[in-house]
């Protein structure tokens, strides 16, 4: 199974690092899938799908993966399920020879490999017991220092070609010092990060693998918050609505998920609000759509009418906001969605109403307030409100929509229905799409018509099977004159495809081998110079 071309080659080196640290647990393997997890800054699980021992498709639940990328996590379980563990009789050979070497030589030749590996002297320590008593960042620090100096230049900056070992290095130096957060040194897991981010945010990136870095601070810092006492996570919180006043691009996107996907308390919740009222404070009065910080302005005002919302400010104020930028949807979609979540009704219905008149052109838009008009009259059981409502929807809105329709016709008698129904064709009369609508009734011979004069190959195609029985005549005739038509509009091989592949479904009918004949020996005829379709032609006729 050839299956290292499949990652990244900073993902790879991840991955066979942490098969090495027997991080990898419960390995199941059958025929058509090897499952397991992984112990990683989470637990995660890892599935592999395979078929005739080739990988068909791989999943993870981290974040990493989640994004559509092969992680680490993948590949250390295919380093396990390739390679496997150390066998047991070799484990009890190297013991038995230990046994036989006096302390003083092993402790010598394992106080020189620590001496040299601070990563295995860390390790160490952890094992035996030496970070309860004497915990320091210094180890950490010092091995990120040696990889920043490894990788940077005169002027601190790291050149691109460098950039995926530096990373690599980096997460690495992150994923240990996890240890601080293991052993419940909480500040000094908090002072190493800022180290860290202070180090990294001075690196001009010129691609985006500092977005990873990122991520790995974010799930050490998230770790912290979670354990953190108050004073700590206090700390946390202030430095990090501090930096992100100034941060940019990545940087920014870590702060803002550290600040505002954590810290849900009411006293941060006010803080944040008071952040955010000073920051869109600085924003012009108006949001042009054209200019070029238009998205950036309306993520932070967004952000800023969430947070208003939970810390439950009047909705009176929160529309007073948000009507300072009514012109855009977005914002008018945010306030309308809280009205809803409220139920304040009797204030949504005039928002709605207004909102539909304001997006008159755009149909999605219609769709959607109008679904929800029809969904707060039935909670309110306004039933004509509501049959208007979904009226509206299948007439004006979706043209025709099945869903709607069956949900109307769902709140009349069948004798009642015959009458609305009439009403919905007529005011549908144009629309192609009525064609669900009369097979949803039965009305076939309307049907018929309407596929007829669409010359649609798709309608005719979606209801041939329903229609054949009791209109096999007009349905072959249907098809004879469709394909024949486009046989003389169509050129170039492609098309000549296309028809062949409508013949293949034609052929599929009960008692369609006449129509089909007729229509070959009349185009052999009428195209014997349109080599390329002859040819196409020829293949059909030979299977």
């Amino acid at each position: 199974m050839d299956w290292k071309k499949l990652f990244a080659p900073q993902i790879l080196g991840r991955g066979y690092d942490y098969y090495l640290k027997g991080r990898v647990n419960n390995l199941e393997i059958s025929d058509d899938q090897i499952s397991s997890t992984v112990i990683g800054e989470n637990v995660y699980k890892v599935n592999i799908y395979l078929d005739n021992n080739k990988i068909k498709d791989m999943e993870c639940n981290c974040p990493y993966a989640k994004r559509g990328y092969n992680c680490k996590h993948m590949a250390a379980v295919l380093f396990h399920y390739s390679k496997g563990h150390l066998k047991e009789d070799n484990y009890n050979d190297i013991r038995k020879y230990l046994d036989e070497v006096d302390d003083h030589t092993i402790k010598d030749y394992l106080a020189q490999i620590l001496l040299n590996d601070s990563r295995l002297q860390n390790n160490f320590y952890i094992l035996t017991g030496y970070y309860e008593k004497h915990i320091s960042i210094k180890p950490y620090i010092e091995r990120f220092n040696e990889v920043f100096e490894h990788y940077s230049s005169y002027d601190d900056q790291i050149q691109d070609y460098y950039m995926p070992e530096f990373v690599e290095e980096t997460e690495f130096t992150v994923d240990d010092a996890f240890k601080l957060i293991e052993y419940k040194h909480y500040d000094e897991a908090f002072s190493f990060i800022k180290y860290i981010y202070e180090k990294i945010y001075a690196i001009i990136f010129r691609d985006d693998t500092d977005f990873f870095i990122y991520d790995e601070l974010l799930e050490y810092l998230e770790k912290i918050i979670e354990v953190a006492d108050e004073d700590l996570k206090d700390s946390i919180f202030t430095w990090a609505i501090q930096e992100l006043d100034d941060a940019r691009d990545e940087a920014e996107d870590f702060l803002y998920d550290i600040v505002f996907n954590n810290f849900y308390e009411d006293e941060y919740l006010y803080r944040k609000a008071e952040f955010l009222k000073q920051k869109v404070a600085t924003f012009p009065p108006a949001l042009n759509r054209f200019h070029s910080n238009f998205l950036y302005y309306l993520k932070w005002t967004i952000t800023y009418i969430h947070i208003i919302e939970e810390c439950h400010v009047s909705i009176d104020e929160i529309e007073k906001f948000c009507r300072t930028y009514w012109d855009i949807k977005k914002i008018r979609d945010e306030f309308l969605h809280y009205c809803k979540e409220l139920k304040v009704y009797d204030h949504l219905l005039p928002l709605l109403d207004e909102c539909m008149n304001l997006e008159k052109d755009d149909k999605l838009s219609l769709i959607e307030y109008s679904d929800m008009k029809k969904e707060i009259f039935l909670s309110q059981s306004n039933k004509e409100a509501y049959k208007k409502e979904l009226y509206d929807l299948i007439t004006k809105y979706t043209a025709g929509d099945i869903r709607y329709y069956k949900e109307l016709k769902n709140q009349y008698s069948p004798e009642e229905w015959i009458d609305i129904r009439e009403d919905i064709f007529l005011d549908l009369h144009d629309y192609s799409g009525i064609a669900h609508l009369y097979a949803e009734e039965k009305l076939y011979e309307r049907l018929i018509k309407v596929i007829k004069d669409s010359e649609d190959f798709s309608l005719i195609n979606e209801y041939a099977s329903i229609l054949q029985k009791n209109y096999h005549d007009e349905v072959m005739n249907i098809y004879e004159d469709t394909l024949n038509r486009m046989a003389y509009l169509v050129r170039g091989r492609d098309r000549y495809v296309e028809l062949i592949e409508q013949l293949e479904r034609l052929k599929t009918l009960d008692q369609s081998e006449d129509t089909v004949m007729r229509i070959i020996a009349s185009w052999k005829q009428m195209y014997k110079n349109r080599k390329a379709m002859m040819e196409e032609l020829n293949k059909f006729s030979m299977r």
